[in-house]
């Protein structure tokens, strides 16, 4: 008789316009919690710390106040970090208004970090965070992460994973700090590089993986940016164009989202995710005889995606096919029970 009652419920117009909601959230925030990893929400302060430099004395973030800083979590043993150590000091160079610092988080080999300070020839002060606590503190997902932080002691931007546009990047945020450039300018310098990679960097699929776990720790900028040179490699990697494009369209960038897909869908035709998701954005875009079909193969392909259902239902109870949108109605609802019960537990 319950389940009779919440399906009774479903197909009502305000049970339907519930379903919206809550399937909105289920798409996006309720995705980490479900597939059992904790969304964190990204801090937005530095904070206070202090931590023994690697050359002897100490390092406080009173060091830092009233200065825009650039702050890079590295490791030893790892060449990424190398990398990163590499384009810091060309950075000390370009940007001498800005601290630029180094941090070493977890056990890591003194040795190394000698001979990175004395072969690259690092005068920027380099942190040894043994314990993880400031590493934990910001909420760093991966090594190498570069965070630009403002003279408030806020964290602005986040370059997650190494990126070979780091110098461009990191260059673009702090001169947007210090307000030589407008926030449309910073956009445009820090799109996508089409400069070949250097050897080893990473490929797309790992910049996809690592825009996953940066999805689910809340950190949808940083993950932007992997994603973004995923579908920038040649070939572009689909899925991340797909994730991509769910950005955007959770955004409201429906159009951008569709010039995404367009081409994505060609290289995995099959995809529910980009099925569904293309049908969304025709939806957005006032498109519903176009979208329908897509909505409708996407669920046929196992997409368990409530929105896919919602909206394809009220494409069909605008077309009158009032019994078959129940149905799908119906359908959607059962999965977002689902999704809230087993995220309960």
């Amino acid at each position: 008789m319950r389940s009779n009652n919440r399906l009774r419920w479903a197909q009502s117009r305000s049970g339907r316009r519930s379903i919206a909601v809550v399937a909105a959230l289920a798409g996006s925030a309720l995705v980490a919690s479900i597939s059992g990893a904790k969304t964190l929400a990204a801090p937005n302060r530095l904070g206070s710390f202090r931590l023994e430099r690697a050359a002897g004395g100490t390092f406080s973030s009173d060091e830092l106040k009233g200065k825009t800083a650039v702050l890079a979590f590295c490791r030893t043993g790892q060449s990424y970090s190398e990398h990163v150590l590499y384009d810091l000091r060309e950075l000390a160079k370009q940007l001498p208004e800005a601290a630029i610092v180094a941090v070493f988080s977890g056990p890591s080999d003194a040795q190394e970090i000698e001979n990175y300070r004395k072969n690259l020839g690092l005068d920027f002060p380099i942190l040894l965070d043994p314990q993880w606590k400031l590493y934990s503190q910001l909420g760093v997902v991966v090594r190498p992460t570069v965070w630009i932080v403002d003279g408030s002691g806020t964290l602005r931007f986040e370059i997650a994973g190494y990126h070979r546009d780091l110098k461009t990047l990191a260059s673009a945020d702090v001169a947007f700090l210090a307000g030589r450039i407008s926030e449309e300018e910073r956009a445009q310098r820090v799109k996508p590089s089409k400069a070949p990679s250097f050897e080893g960097a990473a490929g797309p699929s790992v910049r996809y993986k690592l825009a996953r776990r940066l999805i689910e720790s809340g950190k949808r900028e940083a993950a932007r940016r992997q994603l973004e040179l995923a579908w920038s490699e040649k070939p572009p990697l689909a899925i991340a164009g797909i994730e991509l494009a769910r950005m955007l369209l959770e955004e409201g960038k429906s159009k951008e989202a569709l010039a995404i897909l367009d081409k994505a869908l060609p290289m995995a035709p099959d995809d529910p995710m980009g099925l569904g998701t293309k049908g969304l954005a025709l939806v957005a875009q006032d498109k519903e005889d176009e979208a329908i079909p897509l909505l409708r193969q996407a669920i046929e392909a196992g997409a368990q995606e409530p929105m896919f259902y919602y909206r394809l239902g009220r494409a069909l109870e605008r077309r009158g096919q009032a019994a078959e949108a129940c149905g799908y109605f119906r359908r959607g609802f059962e999965i977002l029970l689902e999704r809230l019960e087993k995220a309960s537990k």
